[in-house]
């Protein structure tokens, strides 16, 4: 496999596979989660679709937001993914913020950024409302979460297409880190959560695994899904630190 697809800033690939055809999707991160979804669909149907080099398939990597982003489109419309990498994606969504992100909203309390994100401009402009999860609300985020609770097909309503795209990829590899410090919880890079008293939940145990809603089950009985979890990374650091890269990822890109 020489085609990746990439949202992150991951280097040191070219270094280590030459000839290895690799192109990066750029959109604005904070519009709607809806949005840039779509944006990313295009850009990668219009290269697909006209660069017979990508027949066959390719891979995706995406970090943090990133990661849910190419998740969503390939649920949504289906890619011919090999091996689909997520660095500390917001999988599960968050329930907290770190001092980089609560620059947005200063001294907020949780219960205060849920009524400002949960409504419907919110929801439709800036993409960080599309991923947060009151775990203290379930009710409510499940009636004004537009957009994780339906790619998760945590509703009563499930769009069959959404579990028959995902499981075409080849195989899903999960990477997350408990020194994070931006993704709460950390455990939400690999499917895991808060329950309503904030105690986490693995994935083995969370009804989206339980139920198979969209997929992760029948991957993982296939050997098919992979949960990776490092010590001592950052958020930042899964695309600056070479050593990640060279020990964890690079023998998935080949």
């Amino acid at each position: 496999m020489n085609k990746i697809i990439v949202i992150s800033n991951i280097k040191w690939i070219h270094q280590n596979h030459p000839g290895q055809i690799v192109v990066p999707l750029n959109v604005d991160s904070t519009q709607g989660m809806a949005m840039q979804v779509y944006q990313v669909y295009q850009a990668i149907n219009s290269l697909v679709s006209n660069n017979a080099s990508f027949d066959g398939g390719y891979h995706l990597i995406g970090h943090a937001q990133g990661a849910l982003v190419l998740r969503s489109v390939v649920e949504m419309f289906g890619l011919e993914v090999d091996n689909f990498i997520s660095l500390a994606g917001v999988h599960m969504g968050v329930y907290g913020f770190d001092s980089f992100i609560n620059r947005w909203f200063k001294d907020l309390t949780n219960w205060e950024i849920t009524e400002m994100l949960y409504t419907k401009n919110m929801q439709t402009h800036f993409s960080v409302a599309g991923w947060w999860n009151d775990a203290k609300n379930q009710p409510k985020y499940f009636r004004d979460n537009t957009w994780l609770p339906a790619i998760n097909q945590q509703l009563d309503e499930h769009i069959p297409t959404y579990k028959e795209n995902f499981l075409n990829i080849g195989a899903f590899h999960a990477f997350g880190s408990q020194d994070d410090g931006t993704v709460i919880p950390w455990q939400s890079s690999i499917f895991g959560f808060y329950d309503e008293h904030l105690n986490v939940v693995p994935m083995t145990d969370q009804l989206i695994y339980i139920n198979d809603t969209f997929g992760l089950q029948t991957l993982a009985t296939n050997s098919r899904l992979s949960l990776i979890e490092i010590d001592d990374v950052k958020h930042y650091e899964w695309f600056t630190r070479q050593d990640i890269f060279v020990n964890y990822i690079l023998d998935l890109l080949s």
